[in-house]
Parts: structure tokens; C-alpha cells; sequence
């Protein structure tokens, strides 16, 4: 007998190919049988009543690490259908952490997750933790370069050591062998910025001896994103990695119009023998935090001497100035941020405000730039920021390539998340489907379930997950193409979308009717284990 036989759906397997009619039967948390002459008693039958069951959606670039353990519901994933998320991009995972450093670690972190115990050292230790709390969705991590430097030098601007060098490897080495998926960089923030090329590739060619990925939020999304992208390149060739370009978009009024360049120039490094791809939300703002518009020498020290130094009159005027530069290069407004979240209750009326916005509410309209420096401070360092930066031309010719994957960027969280986080938290993979492929018809729509399913589980070596196929995992996500609808916007992010119905995770149903169920069946994935 079978657990679970859901019949009469349209199967999109999750590989491209062409979608058909038939049933999928399930036991054990495995799919058993599927096609269209499958039948048989089963425990529990759903009718599929013509929908499309695809694979559960894997989310490669994510930041749940810093959610999940105080938020192991996950609902703003499954809603989406997500089943499996990796964390620990853009260069900052929870671990491993040095005990005589992880102060300058939690201050670091403290905007994306306050709530972390930070109990744990190893990586192991950080993903035994996750393992124990019983996480409603599959996860695996990536170890962040950001982290590691942090625990082997701080926030120093400099070149490491050779000591510092070999406990960084020695440490990544460790967390390779403990399952990380690879290992990323963050170098728009620190400490990553203050790294240079030859560092990452050694700390690459570490997780190249694991068959691990090098995810990189890439040095600059602006004036110099093809050189940018020829660094990652470069990272690629000497470490022998495959390269994953992290969150791919071009920022900046007057680069508006490169995209079609800069995805040529990776599909064009593929071509060279290089195995370099990329990901993508599908908005035309970002999300980080605000402290990404200073100079990078203002973070030397960690989050206490950038306080410091906007306390000091004389390095404010300098602080001022750097921020000024950036905006008038890159042709950025004051209205272009919209404050998305803060600690304060006392700063709670600015969310949801852009900056200009924000200083007028509080009698600084005529000096938002010292408004902000004052949150800053008010903040204990920093908050998260939405910014307006790119141009949907750039989006659709970026997601049109077939080596485009969707991550999010965003976090598990509950629809009663505060503030007004960024919408891709919420919506990314319905947007996806819904705005991309089956309105503006980008892509078909088996196309738009493999950018999300078989592509990035592949790129990340889970080859039991992704894919629609007996013997394989039962992760599926079950919805309705004409009642599918992304409902996250930045005004009202915290709403799951429509027409998807039901989610299964390892066979177990996670969401039914629009709704998290509260069952918790997701398992932790070690790579190589």
C-alpha cells in the first residue's frame, strides 16, 4: 500500500522536459511509482484534478541560517514551495566562530537575526543545532569567507598572514568535511571587501578539493560589474571551482542596458571550460543593509569603531563626503532606500519610509545624510534598507539564460514577520511563474520549474531532490497555473501567494489549502554525507 497517491495531475518532472499526465505514488518519503497507469490503494489519495505537480523548489541562495533556528515553521518558504534552502551566502554564516572573536560576530550579524544563541563553534556543531530543532524544510549551508575572517583576524584591512591564511583553510577544510556545500564571499561587505583575489583563490581551491561551489556576491553589481565578473572568472580558472555568481543584476541608472553583456560574458566564460553560472530574484530592488553606501575603511574594527568614527566630528565630514561620492556616481537618490527594518521600537514609524522621507518625518529634510548617520547610531550600527537599483529590461534578459537559476535572498520567517522586509521573501518563486513565464512568456513553463528544481540541486551535487522520478525524494509542491499569483509587494510584503496548494516535504504534507500544517519532516543535507 502507499502513503500518499496523488492522481490525475500534470507532471512537470523538473528536468525541461515536456509536462504529461499522470499519477505519483509515494512511500516512505521516497517516490515509489509515478506515470499514467499508476494506481493502487494508498493511505492517503489526492485528486489532482488536471493542476501541475513539479519538485519542491530549491532555494540555493538564502539566509535562513540566521532565521531557522528561531523559525524552524519556514512558512514564508513553503508558502512559496520551497522544500530545500541553503544558507550561508554572500560571504556570512553563523559558523564556525572563534570564541575570543564572536563578539565582532554577533554585532556583524545582529541585523539579520538578534535571536541566535551562538552555542555552537564548529560547523557541524551549527548544523547538529539546526538538525535537533527540526526544520520544517530541508536545509544545507555554505560556509561564508566573511566568517571565517572574522574568526581568524577580525575586521583588519589587510592581507592575512600565513598563519591567519592556514586557519582560515584549516577551518574551511573542517566544514567541508562537516558537509558544507562550499564556501562564499561577500566582497561589497565586510571584511570581505578588504580581501584580494589571490586570498579568494586559495580559500577556494579548498572547497575545489570537496567538490564544493564558490558562491560570491561579486566586488561590484555597478560601474564595474564586467570586471566583476572577469575576477569571479579568474577565481574559477586558478582554483579549479565551479563559480556561482550570487543574486546577478546591474545596478545603477547608467549602467542600465549592460545585461545583456554581462550574461554573454559568463555563458562566454563557460565556453572557455569555466563552470561559472548564476542566480536571480526577480525585483528591481535590492536588499541589504544600509551601511553597504560607506566607504569600506569605515568598517575596519567591526561594527564599535564604525560607531566610533561617526561619533568623531571630523571623521563624520569624511564619512559624509565617501557616502556623497558614492551616491552622485552612481546616480542614487536619497528616495531610492526605503528603511525596511530596525530593532527600535523608537524608530519602528520609519519602516517602510525612504530615506528623504524618513529625515522629513523627523525635522531633517534638509540633511537626510545625517539622518541617516543618526539611525546608524541609533541602530547600534546598522538596519535593513530596500533599494531601488535596477531596470527590468536587465531582469528579463538575465533570467531569459538557461543558466539562470532563482534564489531568493530572502529568509524563513513567519507571515507575521516586523518591519517591511523585502517582498522576495515572500514571493519570488510565484513571481517567477506567474509574472515571467506564464504572462510575459519568457520561458515555457517546464523551463521555469527546472530554473528552480533539477538546476540548482545539480549545481549543488543533491542529486536525490529536483527532480520528479521513483527512487528519489518526495519533495512536490502541488499548484494551479491559473490561480497562481505573487501577492507580496513592498508596501505589503507579508503575504504568501495564491494557487499554491499543497507542499510535501520528504512525503509529508507541509502546506495544505494555502496553509502550513505545522509538520516538521525537512532533514539537514551534508554534502558528501
Amino acid at each position: 500500500m502507499f502513503d500518499l497517491l496523488i492522481r490525475n495531475v500534470r507532471i512537470v518532472d523538473g528536468t525541461g522536459a515536456p509536462w504529461y499526465r499522470g499519477s505519483v505514488a509515494v512511500k516512505d518519503g521516497k517516490i515509489v511509482a509515478m506515470g499514467a497507469a499508476v494506481s493502487g490503494a494508498a493511505r492517503q489519495t489526492v485528486e489532482g484534478d488536471e493542476r501541475v505537480l513539479a519538485p519542491g523548489f530549491v532555494d540555493l541562495h538564502s539566509h535562513s541560517d540566521f532565521s531557522l533556528l528561531t523559525e524552524g515553521c519556514a512558512e514564508s518558504k513553503l508558502l512559496q514551495g520551497v522544500t530545500t534552502d541553503i544558507g550561508g551566502n554572500c560571504g556570512i554564516s553563523p559558523a564556525p566562530v572563534a570564541p575570543e572573536r564572536l563578539d565582532l560576530l554577533k554585532k556583524y550579524v545582529g541585523f539579520l537575526n538578534d535571536g541566535l544563541s551562538f552555542a555552537w563553534r564548529s560547523f557541524g556543531d551549527f548544523l547538529d543545532e539546526v538538525e535537533r530543532q527540526k526544520p520544517a524544510m530541508n536545509f544545507g549551508c555554505i560556509v561564508g569567507h566573511g566568517t571565517l575572517r572574522i574568526a581568524a583576524m577580525g575586521f583588519d584591512d589587510r592581507a592575512p598572514n600565513p598563519e591567519e591564511m592556514t586557519h582560515m583553510k584549516d577551518m574551511l577544510r573542517q566544514s567541508m568535511e562537516q558537509g558544507s556545500f562550499g564556501v562564499s564571499t561577500g566582497l561589497i561587505y565586510p571584511p570581505g571587501c578588504y580581501s584580494e583575489t589571490d586570498e579568494l583563490v586559495e580559500i577556494a581551491k579548498v572547497a575545489a578539493e570537496f567538490g564544493g561551489i564558490y558562491e560570491t556576491h561579486m566586488r561590484d553589481e555597478d560601474d564595474n560589474l564586467l570586471q566583476s565578473i572577469e575576477e569571479s572568472g579568474e577565481v574559477a580558472r586558478r582554483a579549479n571551482i565551479a563559480v556561482q555568481i550570487a543574486h546577478h543584476k546591474v545596478c545603477g541608472r547608467k549602467n542600465w542596458g549592460k545585461g545583456e553583456a554581462a550574461q554573454r560574458r559568463i555563458e562566454g566564460l563557460r565556453e572557455e571550460g569555466l563552470d561559472v553560472a548564476n542566480d536571480q530574484y526577480p525585483y528591481n530592488a535590492t536588499s541589504t543593509t544600509i551601511t553597504t553606501m560607506f566607504p569600506n575603511w569605515a568598517h575596519e574594527g567591526g561594527v564599535d569603531m564604525l560607531l566610533a568614527r561617526l561619533r568623531d566630528p571630523e571623521m563624520r565630514a569624511l564619512l559624509r563626503n565617501g557616502v556623497l561620492e558614492t551616491m552622485e556616481r552612481l546616480d542614487k537618490r536619497w528616495e531610492d532606500t526605503v528603511i525596511a527594518g530596525v530593532r527600535h521600537a523608537h524608530n519602528k514609524k520609519y519602516e517602510g519610509l525612504d530615506l528623504l522621507e524618513a529625515a522629513e518625518l523627523a525635522g531633517r529634510g534638509d540633511d537626510p545624510c545625517g539622518f541617516m548617520f543618526d539611525l546608524v547610531e541609533s541602530e547600534d550600527g546598522t538596519f535593513s534598507v530596500i533599494c531601488y537599483a535596477m531596470a527590468e529590461e536587465d531582469i528579463k534578459t538575465i533570467m531569459a539564460s538557461p543558466i539562470t537559476m532563482i534564489g531568493s535572498d530572502g529568509s524563513a520567517v513567519p507571515l507575521s514577520a516586523a518591519g517591511k522586509p523585502h517582498p522576495r521573501t515572500f514571493g519570488t518563486f510565484a513571481r517567477v511563474l506567474r509574472k515571467y513565464c506564464l504572462d510575459e512568456c519568457v520561458f515555457p513553463l517546464e523551463e521555469a520549474v527546472r530554473k528552480m528544481t533539477s538546476l540548482p540541486a545539480s549545481r549543488l551535487g543533491i542529486f536525490n531532490r529536483g527532480i520528479l522520478r521513483p527512487g528519489l525524494a518526495a519533495d512536490m509542491v502541488l499548484f494551479d497555473p491559473a490561480l497562481l499569483e505573487d501577492t507580496a509587494t513592498y508596501a505589503d510584503p507579508q503575504q504568501g501567494p495564491k494557487g499554491i496548494e499543497k507542499v510535501w516535504v520528504n512525503g509529508q504534507l507541509a502546506v495544505d489549502d494555502g496553509r502550513v500544517t505545522g509538520v516538521r519532516a525537512g532533514q539537514v543535507l551534508r554534502k558528501g554525507h
